[in-house]
């Protein structure tokens, strides 16, 4: 959500008008009988044809939710505005409605990854916008001093998905056991996207298994299998990256299952609030950790943007879209496996001086390059 209300404050900065739309509060969302949704819908659609917008934004499924036939399709279809949709960090999720709109003139998709960008053109998408996320500059630069959490620690902010641990492997045993060798190779090579994973994985089966497979990749529970497995794998990455550097006693600020983890040499906080108060933790703890989901396969996560626009020193993990955005030398350290991690937590946590060096040249190039200010100016230069 923050990102449409950052984006929607950054036009208004512009001199746009903009109105904010939650279909979700207004209802559309609601598992009701069609007829009632059908009224919800209509109320949506007077609200935002009297506003007469030029352009719609929408995040993920939300502009992307179904309308009774009768109605047009969905909101946007309806009205007969054009509209770009943020993707979620994956695309993938929402191919059937891709497919269903793969003849739209109105729909332009935003997608901060390149390595998907070919699979929304094979989907029927015409007009692809690839741009990286962006920091609120408004929240992120206005740190204050000796307000935040990080006390001068190591610190890592991100929930653990704790019922994938709790499932364990899934599928049937042949494939728990294609699930336990992908997950192994997770572990060694966490940074390598996880389509190429599976595809290690698969090259690597006996023939007759390997076709096996490739059928069950065309049936409708390999994408469930394949969610609960990236699942599985980012919760072990999480896990055992905090495991990896457990002897520089790192703050985890999550709750949820990190509290009921019971992992010796870390100590476990509550989740913290999105906006100041995780500016403030940014700038506060002498390292930040960066640990990306899998479903990003090549782009960076929001975490270098708002943790550099605040000051902090943060380490990454490596993706393939960071040296475009910081340089991996003198601004944002990365990792490619879990040893790296723990050497360059090691080399940092005893030189202030580089940490703070680094810290304030990416702070730099937060500001100057990648604010939600730039981004909406480059959207709107496109659109």
């Amino acid at each position: 959500p923050f990102i449409i209300s950052d984006l929607a404050e950054a036009f208004a900065n512009a001199g746009h008008q903009t109105l904010l739309v939650d279909f979700e509060a207004e209802g559309l969302y609601s598992s009701v009988a069609p007829d009632a949704q059908a009224l919800q819908a209509a109320k949506i659609i007077t609200l935002i044809k009297g506003f007469a917008p030029d352009f719609a934004f929408s995040y993920g499924m939300g502009g992307l939710i179904s309308l009774p036939e009768r109605m047009g399709g969905n909101v946007f279809e309806a009205l007969k505005i054009p509209y770009l949709l943020l993707c979620y960090d994956s695309p993938i999720p929402l191919a059937a409605q891709f497919e269903r709109l793969k003849s739209s003139e109105l729909l332009r998709v935003l997608c901060w990854d390149r390595r998907y960008v070919k699979w929304l053109e094979a989907k029927g998408v015409k007009r692809i916008l690839r741009q990286p996320l962006g920091t609120n500059a408004r929240v992120f630069d206005s740190v204050k001093a000796g307000a935040g959490a990080g006390q001068g620690r190591v610190a890592f902010v991100g929930s653990l998905p704790g019922e994938a641990l709790k499932r364990g492997l899934p599928g049937t045993p042949p494939l728990q056991a294609f699930a336990k060798t992908l997950v192994q190779l997770k572990l060694a090579e966490p940074c390598r996207p996880f389509r190429e994973l599976i595809e290690a994985v698969q090259s690597a089966l006996p023939p007759a298994d390997g076709q096996a497979f490739e059928s069950f990749k065309s049936t409708p529970g390999f994408q469930r299998y394949s969610d609960e497995l990236m699942w599985l794998c980012d919760a072990l990455y999480r896990r055992e990256s905090m495991c990896a550097i457990k002897d520089f006693k790192p703050l985890v600020f999550g709750g949820g299952a990190w509290l009921e983890s019971g992992l010796d040499g870390i100590e476990m906080q509550p989740g913290i609030r999105y906006g100041a108060e995780l500016a403030n933790l940014y700038a506060s703890a002498s390292i930040n950790i960066n640990l990306s989901n899998s479903h990003l396969e090549g782009a960076v996560n929001q975490r270098p943007f708002d943790c550099a626009a605040a000051g902090g020193f943060l380490i990454s993990d490596w993706r393939e879209d960071l040296p475009e955005l910081f340089d991996p030398e003198t601004e944002i350290p990365s990792f490619k496996t879990l040893p790296e991690l723990r050497e360059l937590v090691a080399r940092y946590s005893v030189d202030s001086a580089a940490r703070s060096k680094m810290a304030a040249l990416a702070k730099k190039r937060s500001l100057s390059c990648h604010t939600w200010d730039i981004r909406a100016a480059e959207m709107a230069s496109w659109l």
